[in-house]
């Protein structure tokens, strides 16, 4: 009985985040992807719509020793919304949703679990199975998946790596059908 009634939870667990990795998943290069305004502007506009959130290995010079202190966080922030505002995507992300490895004390690839703990954390109310997580990194696709993040792996041209999961796109527009039915199932 207990494990019928968990399944039937898990499986109507709600959808309450998409996280992306921003480099070479929303941009390369300081460039944005032609398709990521549109896409990001697309979940906004859902029916109920996920929250918009950055997960992203950025500011973490080796110097900075084992925990990074207020000031240098608090640099690291104000560089990373800088670019946003560059980029022009800032107005899709607030502070609560972007989780840099600055905040964690870890890149993704040191300790995911950390990572998503703190993204778990900060953004507040949710839990690993109510996120979904887009990146190129196959890596963390399949760290993420061990967690029971829900992952969508963004297949590049340049990008040997093979998902061997079903949520594999080749641009951000792809992911917008995976979204809707990750969140309505």
């Amino acid at each position: 009985m207990i494990i019928f009634i968990y399944f039937i939870f898990e499986k109507y667990v709600m959808v309450k985040v998409v996280l992306f990795d921003l480099g070479d998943t929303l941009e390369h290069n300081d460039v944005l992807r032609e398709d990521t305004i549109d896409t990001l502007e697309k979940i906004e506009n859902m029916e109920n719509p996920p929250k918009l959130g950055l997960a992203s290995d950025f500011g973490l010079p080796n110097d900075w020793g084992p925990e990074p202190q207020e000031e240098q966080i608090e640099r690291s922030k104000q560089a990373y919304f800088s670019m946003l505002s560059d980029l022009q995507i800032k107005r899709f992300f607030v502070p609560q949703n972007v989780i840099l490895s600055t905040e964690v004390g870890k890149t993704k690839d040191q300790d995911i679990q950390r990572f998503f703990q703190t993204a778990v954390n900060k953004i507040g109310n949710t839990t690993f199975n109510q996120i979904i997580f887009i990146t190129e990194n196959c890596k963390h696709i399949d760290s993420a998946n061990s967690l029971g993040i829900k992952t969508i792996f963004l297949k590049l041209n340049n990008n040997s790596a093979v998902n061997n999961g079903n949520n594999t796109i080749s641009n951000l527009s792809e992911s917008i059908n995976l979204i809707e039915g990750m969140i309505n199932n």
